[in-house]
């Protein structure tokens, strides 16, 4: 066996010493590397956070913003608002002239964290959203009433529904002799759709049976759950209401189909204000107004003021 000198010992000693150096450096370019792009990841994900969010928002916005029209002040009131609640208040708003449609541009920036090191100091992310007030050609929650088919006035009062005595057109827009039977024939079935709607969806080109008989009783009491439930203050009135208020009524137009039935030809919402009379002169009363709510709708159906807001871009 060759005996170790110490020289040889040394020239060991000497290689793990280089050794344990290169290792050191390594050490240090690798964690270089790793905490550059551990910056790298961090902003990055600042940046795609911050356009996600405004994407959010400018689609919050346009669609809040949508519930006000035709109103193009108050529709660009609440987009705005929607922008600041939802920390984007930088938020362009345009209606279109036809106010159906309205777009909104979003807009916001955001500090970065490593990246100030090489001078970027924050990212900046924008969005556009645009939505197209469509016509409602399919819905849930419709009373059993009808308005014949006619083109509507905002604001106008409109008679609902009137027994057989005199349509009471004097004072109003003339009405529809007749109630319909959504969940079948019977009051108490009439009485629970015209508190609470129909709750089954009813679309346009549909065929509804009418009910036979007055049931004064019923619209009474009927019509007038709905106005008590509103304790909206002020009280609700086509200039301003609740989306949510009881005294909405969703009415589908209607056209003459034999002698049993009537054909859905569109809808429109009304503001109910009031159930009057007994037996042969009971009538129901309300205003017209323009009203968005969920549902089936077509940008080719016919337009009577009701809308489903649709997102485009």
């Amino acid at each position: 066996m060759k005996k170790i000198t110490r020289k040889t010992v040394k020239l060991f000693q000497l290689m793990v010493k280089e050794e344990k150096g290169s290792a050191l450096v390594l050490m240090a370019l690798a964690l270089t590397v790793l905490l550059s792009s551990v910056a790298i990841v961090t902003d990055v994900g600042i940046a795609y956070l911050n356009k996600i969010q405004v994407a959010n928002a400018a689609d919050a916005a346009v669609l809040a913003g949508a519930q006000g029209l035709p109103d193009e002040t108050k529709a660009t009131a609440i987009a705005q608002a929607y922008g600041t609640r939802n920390s984007v208040p930088n938020i362009n708003v345009e209606v279109a002239e036809n106010k159906k449609e309205i777009q909104v541009t979003a807009e916001r920036s955001t500090n970065l964290l490593f990246a100030r090191i090489m001078g970027y100091n924050t990212t900046r992310a924008s969005a556009q959203a645009r939505v197209r007030l469509e016509p409602l050609t399919g819905v849930k929650g419709i009373v059993p009433l009808g308005i014949e088919e006619q083109t509507l006035v905002f604001g106008e009062t409109y008679v609902l529904k009137y027994a057989a005595g005199s349509d009471p057109g004097d004072e109003y827009h003339s009405g529809w002799l007749g109630i319909l039977a959504l969940q079948g024939p019977g009051a108490k079935l009439y009485e629970e759709d015209l508190k609470y709607g129909f709750d089954q969806e009813v679309k346009v080109g549909d065929l509804l049976d009418i009910q036979t008989g007055n049931i004064s009783g019923k619209t009474q009491s009927g019509v007038q759950y709905r106005i008590d439930q509103c304790k909206h203050t002020p009280t609700c009135t086509p200039d301003h209401y609740e989306k949510d208020c009881a005294k909405i009524m969703l009415v589908p137009m209607i056209r003459p189909y034999g002698t049993k039935q009537v054909q859905v030809v569109g809808f429109a919402a009304f503001l109910v204000d009031a159930v009057a009379g007994m037996g042969n002169e009971n009538y129901i009363t309300g205003q017209f107004i323009y009203h968005t709510i969920s549902g089936d709708s077509s940008p080719t159906g016919k337009d009577n003021g009701i809308y489903v807001p649709r997102l485009i871009q």
